[in-house]
């Protein structure tokens, strides 16, 4: 990651930190998803992890939003495992379709 991206992610990383309300923090783990790369990144898995786990749905959907736009093995079983205990209708259904998807994506 060169230097101008490392410190967009890091901005990124520290708005998401600083987020107050869930509607703060469903944007800010969207723009993680956005900033993301190719290559892991455990604070932003770190992140997802913890959008993930959520108590408000519109949190959790938003996550999975955001892990979708470059799926790393390290966010997989974050997926399975919000997928296995969902009970909310949309953040069931778009973990769902990640998990149903994972092994038809392009590398």
């Amino acid at each position: 990651m060169d230097r101008k991206q490392d410190a967009h992610v890091s901005l990124v990383l520290t708005t998401f930190d600083e987020a107050k309300s869930d509607e703060e923090v469903a944007q800010a783990v969207l723009r993680l998803g956005v900033a993301s790369t190719k290559e892991p990144n455990p604070e932003l898995v770190k992140r997802f992890a913890k959008a993930m786990k959520s108590h408000y749905p519109g949190v959790r959907s938003a996550a999975l939003v955001a892990v979708s736009y470059r799926c790393s093995d390290e966010v997989k079983p974050l997926i399975q495992e919000l997928f296995d205990h969902e009970t909310e209708e949309d953040p069931k259904n778009r973990a769902r379709r990640l998990v149903t998807e994972w092994d038809q994506r392009l590398p």
